[in-house]
């Protein structure tokens, strides 16, 4: 729907400039940081980015409003949980959204998706999402959830063109789009042969 702008916080100035970075921080310091170096394997380096995430997704769900769209992962490696408790999202995001008021949070929409050849570990209303809707509910918003909508299936496909699934729906969606070309095509052809005769009936000789 070309009314609907989805908009994530890396997609944000501020999110944009700092995505990726390694983040180094330095316990017992007045400036928190590491300027000279910063090992990958920096133990330090463990919850160095809390502070500005965290403020920043805490800012960023306060600005929510009307019907909002989660993404959550339903093939999770060593079978996570799709929601958790300890992620940015339960604890920055969805206890500040804006839940009284006109710009307050009227719906919360799931798409649960799953990769392409990879095992399914959740579905909606199973498990970690029985949590979160019960979550939502208490903040007496709207709560949907829908498993592989057709949207995002393009375009996780876009990235994995071999996986067994997505060369199911390349067959379905070149059949599909096979027979949309054919019946144009017949279309045209059958204007074509009419303006055809038309012109020969104009042209020939009466008797």
């Amino acid at each position: 729907n070309y009314n609907f702008n989805y908009i994530t916080l890396e997609d944000t100035l501020a999110a944009a400039m700092v995505t990726s970075l390694t983040w180094c921080g330095k316990d017992n310091d007045a400036e928190w940081f590491h300027y000279v170096s910063c090992p990958n394997d920096c133990k330090d380096n463990i919850g160095a980015d809390d502070p500005f995430w965290g403020i920043a997704s805490k800012t960023f769900a306060q600005k929510f409003v009307g019907e909002i769209y989660l993404v959550l992962n339903g093939s999770q490696s060593n079978d996570r949980p799709s929601f958790r408790n300890n992620s940015f999202f339960a604890r920055y995001e969805l206890p500040n959204l804006q839940r009284k008021g006109p710009y307050r949070v009227t719906k919360l929409n799931v798409l649960r998706l799953h990769s392409p050849d990879q095992k399914v570990v959740e579905k909606c209303g199973e498990n970690s999402l029985i949590t979160l809707h019960t979550i939502v509910r208490s903040y007496q918003i709207e709560y949907l959830c829908k498993d592989d909508p057709e949207e995002l299936i393009l375009i996780m496909c876009s990235y994995e063109w071999e996986a067994r699934e997505c060369q199911l729906e390349r067959q379905v969606l070149r059949k599909e789009w096979n027979q949309k070309l054919l019946r144009k095509s017949n279309s045209s052809y059958h204007s074509v042969s009419f303006l055809f005769l038309i012109f020969l009936l104009l042209i020939l000789p009466k008797k």
